[in-house]
């Protein structure tokens, strides 16, 4: 179908050629010009949209290369998130375990305390109790 329009200028002319034998020049003239007419119409259309198509498809290229950016740019995005949320987890692990450690070190301070004041009361303990045995002993010589 392709071929017969591409060969129509040619053929109608040939049919114009043998109408004129028919009809008169005039009728084929005024016949040829509405023909061109309508070639160069189909002509214009057509370049009309190979230059449509031609638009859209760089239409569409800005806007995969966009949305390849906006892509690019989210996983950037995404990946600065990630990071920085995981260095705060870090800090904040960082930090608990100073806090641990400032609870152990107090506790075990704490711990220390009461061993030595154990210490002390079983020191006094013993004092009291050899005292308690030297006034039993005097009390039982008298």
């Amino acid at each position: 179908m392709d071929r017969i329009w591409e060969n129509f200028p040619a053929i109608a002319t040939l049919l114009t050629g043998i109408v004129s034998v028919f009809f008169g020049t005039r009728w084929v003239a005024k016949h040829q010009d509405e023909t061109k007419i309508k070639s160069v119409k189909m002509e214009g259309d057509s370049k009309a949209e190979e230059l449509y198509v031609t638009h859209i498809e760089k239409t569409l290229d800005r806007y995969e290369k966009e949305m390849e950016r906006i892509r690019s740019d989210f996983n950037q995005k995404l990946s600065d998130q990630k990071d920085s949320f995981n260095k705060q987890i870090e800090e904040l692990k960082k930090e608990f375990e100073r806090e641990r450690e400032k609870e152990r070190t107090f506790y075990e301070a704490e711990i220390e305390k009461r061993e030595d004041r154990i210490d002390e009361l079983e020191v006094i303990i013993i004092s009291k109790d050899e005292l308690i045995v030297s006034l039993n002993k005097t009390l039982e010589e008298k």
